[in-house]
């Protein structure tokens, strides 16, 4: 008769020592985590946010790119950046 396989329990997972590694560094795992870009909340008219919208539908980052685009152009052009 073959031998019945079932899922091993927490307990008999957490008794096994041969996989584990005391020396594990979190930072190691995560890697560099610094961001490169800051999260800003801005409000947006309506049409605006509808305008934006369109021109970034389906595209990951679009409406970051966008704006960071027109409002670099801004400061620069006035000597602010």
């Amino acid at each position: 008769m073959a031998k019945k396989k079932s899922l091993a329990g927490f307990d008999e997972v957490a008794k096994d020592n041969d996989n584990t590694n005391d020396n594990v560094n979190i930072e190691d795992i995560l890697g560099d985590q610094t961001p490169t870009k800051q999260l800003v909340g801005i409000y947006f008219e309506p049409d605006l946010a509808a305008a934006l919208d369109r021109l970034s539908a389906g595209k990951r980052g679009a409406k970051s790119k966008l704006v960071n685009v027109a409002v670099r152009e801004m400061l620069q052009s006035r000597g602010l950046l």
